[in-house]
């Protein structure tokens, strides 16, 4: 018999283009699991506005992952008693996730479950979502292995295992054991920070805007990108869609490179048509420099703590974080 896979969904709260959930699906039976750590969501980075949306985003993964028959497990806790709990009560299994960029908190989390895994003797497998690439040996290197990422097809929602019966069983005696919280925890903290104008969550409303901005909202994006009174309605509005990954950037690209092709080849005699080309080659240079950007954190860790050009250290009294920090 296949042995378990568990698929460890963070800021990835999709089916679609999940090289993770790809790999697990080929290697056995797969769980889903997403844990709210309380540790990183009192990070001062994070807030109720960022939970709202997460919940959001939550809500529509868990009924997608059901019409699928992904058993999807939703806990409170820090990751590693959690996976300690998963052991305890579904035996021997193999963890999946995507590579994260987080912050030095994250950062620290994943060591913590590194040592728990090799501990346990659990295989834990990271994979790229974007085109952050890890342990660049250099620069250079950057623009073709975005390239090639993007390129590739976008992958389809794999066909999934049955869990055995035995198996199942485990897991509803396990859910009820540590108590599925479903969005709970994430709709508490936004309580705490409650904005009704905020960008609501979920794929469906993550497609949309691509949709609405692909076919002609967009239009404007090159000349008002940058204007504060302009930009809500002509930018893309996926920031927080591509952040929280309820869309992947390569599934974005895609659509971007097949709507440059119907502008170019459909809209001849379209009014908007140049002002259209010119916004979506803006967009995709925008796109790539997404992960150069979070590209500059996994290369350069440090500028969490401190400013990237030596000549403004000093001014956001960085002084005040250790010398390790500093260093």
């Amino acid at each position: 018999m296949s042995s378990l896979q568990i698929v460890w969904f963070k800021r990835d709260l999709r089916l679609q283009d999940h090289p993770a959930l790809v790999a697990a699906a080929a290697c056995g039976p797969v769980i889903g699991l997403v844990v709210y750590e309380p540790s990183l969501w009192s990070q001062p980075d994070s807030s109720g506005r960022h939970a709202g949306f997460y919940a959001d985003c939550l809500d529509e993964f868990s009924k997608r992952a059901q019409s699928v028959g992904l058993p999807l497990l939703i806990v409170e806790g820090e990751m590693p008693e959690v996976l300690g709990h998963l052991a305890r009560g579904l035996g021997h299994f193999s963890l999946h996730s995507h590579e994260e960029t987080g912050n030095a908190a994250s950062y620290e989390r994943d060591k913590r479950v590194l040592a728990w895994c090799r501990a346990e003797g659990i295989t834990w497998a990271e994979v790229p979502q974007n085109n952050v690439v890890r342990r660049l040996q250099s620069r250079d290197d950057w623009s073709r292995l975005c390239d090639a990422r993007m390129s590739a097809p976008v992958l389809k929602v794999p066909a999934l295992q049955t869990l055995p019966e035995t198996l199942r069983s485990h897991t509803t005696q396990l859910a009820a054991r540590m108590g599925d919280v479903g969005t709970r925890p994430w709709r508490e903290l936004e309580a705490t920070d409650i904005c009704p104008g905020r960008q609501a969550g979920g794929r469906a409303q993550g497609l949309a805007l691509l949709d609405s901005f692909l076919r002609g909202r967009g239009a404007s994006y090159r000349s008002h990108m940058s204007s504060p009174g302009t930009s809500e309605q002509s930018c893309s509005r996926l920031s927080p869609h591509l952040a929280w990954g309820s869309l992947s950037v390569r599934e974005v690209m895609h659509a971007v490179w097949r709507a440059r092709a119907r502008w170019q080849t459909d809209a001849q005699s379209h009014p908007e048509q140049r002002a259209m080309l010119a916004s979506l080659r803006s967009f995709e240079s925008r796109l790539y420099w997404h992960c150069h950007f979070i590209q500059k954190l996994e290369s350069e860790p440090q500028i969490e703590w401190r400013c990237l050009h030596p000549a403004t250290r000093g001014l956001r009294n960085e002084g005040e974080w250790s010398a390790e920090q500093s260093e």
